[in-house]
């Protein structure tokens, strides 16, 4: 039986554990409908690292697309601040973090090719070669 507003994590400590099936109920829940939203309450997650889940949730049957709206616009939607959050537009909060590589052919790209990130309007971190 489902519950409304129910909520599961895949964690670092569940995904790379052998003989869980986060991704078996993973895909089920994402085939049915469920909104996933990338996320960390960093106990189990170091900062910065939470991007693996993209590749968890391509691991489990997401399009690479779709695991990146994860961490924008259903994260937003999830969390009622879609009119503040989730996009990059004129009056929103955002962001950003540029790779090297297309993400939406290869997941990987955004784990492994960070080449800088934007936060409130300034370059934080920055791996570009000069």
């Amino acid at each position: 039986m489902c519950q409304r507003s129910t909520t599961t994590a895949i964690t670092s400590k569940t995904a790379t554990r052998s003989g869980t099936r986060w991704d078996k109920t993973a895909r089920k829940a994402f085939k049915a409908g469920v909104k996933f939203a990338m996320g960390s309450d960093a106990i189990y997650t170091m900062f910065g690292q939470n991007t693996r889940e993209l590749g968890w949730f391509v691991k489990a049957g997401m399009m690479p697309e779709q695991a990146l709206h994860t961490a924008t616009t259903n994260a937003a939607e999830l969390l009622r601040k879609e009119k503040e959050l989730g996009a990059v537009a004129p009056g929103y909060f955002a962001d950003l973090v540029a790779v090297e590589g297309d993400p939406l052919s290869d997941i990987n790209v955004v784990l492994n090719n960070v080449r800088w990130v934007m936060k409130g309007g300034s370059v934080v971190a920055d791996k570009r070669k000069k």
